[in-house]
């Protein structure tokens, strides 16, 4: 396939899994449409999931209003890739990685990019859970566990993901965390993912 240019109805296929929506701020330059997959920035903002560096896939684009994009993670119909990209039965369990915003495949180009996890097949369309676990995170990032007020985010590299073990309040960096939210660095600053 190729990049939307238009709305696409994207089914949701309920499979047992939670949900989450969020709203996140659209970059600028981009534009995103309903029904797309959606990936995060290094800023913390919303763009078209694609073959490019520093993103993480977030969800399917349930809607946009005032340069905002309104996300869902959950399991999700979406096309499947050709050619060297076709995902078969045997890849039923496995990682697969985004070839565009409404495509996914078994290698994802260049940065291959996570999607979701493949858990069938309806209708010839991919049905992936896509946005609600840690195949999100980039295969290089570095984890720790914390459990008070990190380093601003600078003195880590970036894609560096931090899971909060106990909770506090009247931090500098994040100024408030419960036990088992998950930040990424983003470069610049500490991002709550979820």
């Amino acid at each position: 396939m190729s990049a939307l240019n238009a709305p696409r109805n994207t089914r949701e296929i309920f499979y047992g899994g939670t949900g989450f929506s969020r709203k996140l701020e659209i970059a600028a330059g981009y534009t995103l449409y309903p029904g797309a997959i959606a990936a995060i920035d290094r800023e913390g903002k919303a763009v078209p999931a694609a073959d490019a560096p520093h993103l993480i896939t977030a969800g399917i684009c349930e809607a946009v209003f005032n340069g905002c994009a309104y996300l869902r993670s959950g399991t999700f119909r979406l096309e499947n890739g050709s050619g060297n990209e076709a995902l078969t039965v045997q890849d039923i369990g496995s990682y697969v990685y985004v070839v565009d915003d409404q495509t996914v495949g078994r290698i994802g180009g260049t940065n291959s990019l996570v999607a979701g996890v493949l858990m069938d097949f309806d209708e010839g369309q991919a049905v992936v859970t896509i946005g609600n676990h840690p195949a999100s995170v980039p295969a290089s990032a570095i984890v720790k566990k914390v459990e008070a007020d990190p380093e601003t985010a600078a003195k880590y590299p970036a894609g560096t993901i931090l899971i909060v073990t106990a909770s506090w309040s009247g931090g500098t960096n994040i100024t408030e965390a419960a036990a088992g939210d998950v930040y990424l660095n983003n470069g610049t600053k500490w991002v709550k993912l979820g």
